[in-house]
């Protein structure tokens, strides 16, 4: 800095004092301004007066007033700079959580919920360690994200005693609040939707507490991140009932021919096994006939409750179309298969429907086959198992029959020979099927 602007820069803070030095100095070697002093005195001796001392005391006063004043604008340029600050940081605080509702709207699954908070976690929580926790309508807790802002380990013990307190503290309040509640060194804010815990939002405040803005802004997150939550909820609801039968509770057929051809691919790349029953009920006409459709579909949906307690919760059910259902069996061989379809049909056989007060006893025909090895094509799966189907038709309805897939392997024709379809017996398991291991027959 050069010696003109040092002295530019101290003539601007004392420009008064320079400005009154500058006026003492010019009377006293000014003869005019000396002549005016001296009539002044003249004219107060005349008129018995005290001017100069007066206008100096209203000069002072001036002066005292107009620094008075600079230091007020002052002030008020300090707290509009303050203001303007705590604005610009509210409204970041604002585009923060924008950006975060955003992207939590845009979350259709668990999935993409979990990448969006682990990604605005940090920032939504200014800067501190932060976690969520939600809740299932059976009461269990599953970690949505977490951050660590200062590097500080988050338990998951931890982090599940803090979500279980805040949770019995909001049901435990006599006023029905929803305000935050402290754990050890963690504020948690429950997430409320529609009056249900979600789930908790939790940040790590010992020695440090939130401010009331701070708090504000973690329950703008909670409540964000309860909608999101909802809306994942509610978006596998829809997905999960546009893919069942509303009556048998049972996949559609859409979905199962999807299914299919994405397990035939899996079952090339790794080498397993697919198979698939064809089932249809025998003389299910009879049924609407003689008791009416609400009976028959009564019957229909007692099926699909059978098919869902005796089968996997791996194996695919679907109503194919009327009384016709396809079961898709992954890792499953054609001899094991037929075993299940063996079972099944027995099962239907011996299970009573309920018809409202009386019972009813239905058979089922069903028809078993298997992916050849290196097989993509679906829809040929699903002819060989309805043609195969259409063969236990032919035979006398309620009973199994099977039709091997070109290229079938050797020990599954030789099970399926030693067990032929009208002796009803079980076919042995191969000792790779792993439907064995899972308990089922």
């Amino acid at each position: 800095m050069t010696i003109a602007r040092l002295i530019a820069e101290r003539f601007k803070h004392d420009a008064v004092l320079v400005v009154g030095l500058g006026l003492a100095l010019l009377v006293l070697v000014s003869e005019p301004l000396q002549r005016f002093f001296v009539y002044i005195r003249d004219l107060e001796l005349q008129t018995g007066t005290a001017m100069l001392p007066a206008a100096v005391v209203l000069l002072s006063a001036l002066m005292l007033h107009q620094q008075r004043k600079r230091h007020l604008v002052t002030l008020e340029g300090r707290a509009v700079a303050a203001t303007l600050a705590a604005a610009g940081e509210r409204a970041r605080d604002l585009e923060r959580l924008v950006a975060f509702g955003h992207a939590t709207a845009n979350a259709l699954d668990f999935h993409a919920l979990r990448e969006a908070t682990q990604a605005h976690l940090v920032n939504v929580s200014g800067g501190r360690d932060a976690w969520v926790l939600l809740r299932t309508a059976a009461g269990e807790w599953h970690e949505l994200g977490h951050a660590s802002a200062t590097g500080r380990a988050l338990m998951a013990d931890e982090l599940h005693a803090a979500a279980v307190a805040a949770y019995e503290h909001l049901h435990d309040r006599a006023d029905g609040g929803e305000g935050a509640h402290r754990h050890g060194g963690h504020e948690c804010f429950p997430m409320i939707v529609g009056g249900l815990v979600v789930g908790v939002f939790g940040v790590w405040v010992e020695g440090n507490p939130l401010s009331i803005e701070g708090r504000q802004r973690q329950a703008a997150a909670a409540a964000l991140l309860a909608i999101g939550a909802k809306n994942v909820d509610m978006v596998r609801e829809i997905r999960e009932h546009s893919l069942r039968d509303a009556l048998t509770g049972c996949c559609n057929r859409a979905h199962a021919i999807e299914t299919l051809h994405v397990e035939l691919r899996r079952a090339q790349r790794s080498g397993s096994d697919v198979s698939v029953i064809m089932l249809d009920l025998d003389h299910f006409k009879r049924v609407n006939d003689r008791r009416g459709h609400l009976a028959g579909d009564a019957v229909l949906a007692q099926v699909g409750q059978v098919l869902r307690t005796t089968l996997r919760a791996s194996d695919l059910k679907a109503r194919y179309g009327g009384e016709e259902f396809l079961i898709l069996l992954p890792d499953t061989g054609l001899a094991a298969a037929r075993g299940v379809a063996e079972t099944l049909r027995k099962t239907l056989e011996q299970t009573p429907l309920l018809i409202g007060e009386h019972t009813q006893h239905v058979t089922a025909s069903m028809g078993v086959t298997s992916a050849a090895s290196e097989e993509l094509d679906e829809t040929a799966v699903i002819a060989r198992a309805d043609a195969a189907l259409y063969a236990a038709k032919r035979a006398g309805r309620n009973c199994v029959q099977v039709i091997e897939a070109a290229g079938a392997s050797r020990a599954d024709a030789e099970a399926c020979a030693v067990a032929p379809a009208h002796r009803r017996t079980r076919a042995p398991r191969p000792a790779h099927d792993t439907r064995a291991a899972a308990g089922v027959p």
